[in-house]
C-alpha cells in the first residue's frame, strides 16, 4: 500500500510518517526531498520528471524491498499529487492520500520550533499558500486532517487506526497467533 502524506512545512508530515514507520511492520518512508537530492539533474518543475522519479522510488520500495506500507512524504505543491495518484490508480496499487493542514498561527508556532538546519524553511506566507493549494487540488481517496488543534499522537492515532481497520496493516506489536505461549 502507498500512503501519500502531503502538507505545508510545519503541519507534521515527517513526524506522522516516522511514527507510522515505528508502528507498522514492513514499512518504509520516502521523502521526496531525498529523491530531489539524489537526482539533482531532474527538472522538478516538470510534472513528467517529477512523477517518473516518484514512481521509480515507489516501485522500488514495493517490489524490490517487499514493503507492505510505503509512505511518500512531500508538500506536493501546485497539484503535483494528482499525477502520481493517477499512476497508482492505473496500476491498481492500493493507495490513500493523507493531507495535513493547519491554520496560520499553528504553522507559525511549529515553524519557529523546527530546526532550520534540517528543514531550512521559514517562509510562513509560502506555507500558508501551500495550505490553500492543498485544498484546491483535492484527489480521490484523500483524507484531510486539520492538525492545528491536534497533537502528534492524536494525528498518528487517526491515521494508524484508518490503516489498521481499512487496510489490515499489522502493527509491529500485534500478536499474530491465537494460541497463548507455553
Amino acid at each position: 500500500m502507498i500512503l501519500f502524506i502531503q502538507g505545508a512545512p510545519g503541519v507534521g508530515k515527517t513526524t506522522l510518517a516516522h511514527s507510522l514507520l515505528e508502528h507498522f511492520r514492513d514499512s518504509v518512508v520516502i521523502e521526496v526531498d531525498h529523491i530531489r537530492q539524489a537526482l539533482p539533474e531532474n527538472d522538478w518543475t516538470d510534472d513528467w520528471q517529477h512523477t517518473e522519479a516518484i514512481q521509480q522510488a515507489l516501485v522500488g520500495a514495493l517490489e524490490r524491498q517487499g514493503r507492505d506500507l510505503v509512505m511518500l512524504v512531500d508538500t506536493f505543491y501546485q497539484g503535483k499529487i494528482v499525477a502520481p495518484v493517477d499512476v497508482m490508480k492505473e496500476e491498481g496499487v492500493t493507495h490513500r492520500v493523507v493531507s495535513l493542514v493547519a491554520n496560520r498561527e499553528a504553522l507559525q508556532a511549529r515553524m519557529a520550533r523546527m530546526d532550520r538546519r534540517d528543514h531550512g524553511f521559514t517562509d510562513i506566507d509560502a506555507a500558508v499558500e501551500v495550505n490553500a493549494d492543498i485544498w484546491e487540488f483535492r484527489c480521490d481517496s484523500e483524507i484531510c486532517i486539520h492538525t492545528g488543534d491536534l497533537d502528534a499522537d492524536q494525528v498518528f492515532n487517526m491515521v494508524a487506526g484508518m490503516l489498521e481497520r481499512g487496510f489490515g496493516l499489522i502493527p509491529k506489536t500485534a500478536c499474530l497467533t491465537s494460541e497463548a505461549p507455553e
